[in-house]
């Protein structure tokens, strides 16, 4: 079962991926046409969410604005990228963000590193260089 919803998160990815790629290089023209396309995404993907969210507490809306706010920041960069430059190059950087919540796991969280997690980390950075 884990490996069939690795499988749906992958291709979901991808179609994302592919479908923003090709609408930023389509219509995407300024800063404000991104914010914009961003903004309607979050937006009605929040309306799905709202009557759950409408129960939540102080923090939870503290740390949910701030969620959203990085987030049509990330995707407004993410969308001029994208237009501007090569996809898979684009891909890979975003991917790179794992890097940073692996490191506070580890560091904040005492987690530890497995040979076999190791692997992992590194045959992943190897997999993202190779296809970019």
């Amino acid at each position: 079962m884990k490996y069939l919803i690795v499988a749906v998160l992958c291709t979901l990815a991808t179609a994302k991926v592919t479908v923003q790629g090709a609408y930023a290089k389509k219509n995407i023209k300024t800063v404000g046409d991104a914010t914009l396309f961003n903004g309607l995404i979050f937006f009605f993907a929040a309306l799905l969410f709202l009557g759950q969210a409408i129960s939540g507490s102080g923090e939870i809306w503290f740390f949910s604005v701030l969620f959203g706010i990085l987030s049509v920041v990330f995707q407004t960069c993410y969308s001029k990228a994208l237009s501007i430059g090569n996809a898979s190059v684009t891909v890979l950087i975003v991917n790179l963000s794992m890097i940073i919540p692996i490191a506070v796991s580890v560091f904040a969280f005492d987690e530890r590193l497995s040979v076999a997690r190791m692997s992992g980390i590194l045959l992943t950075l190897v997999t993202f260089f190779v296809v970019a």
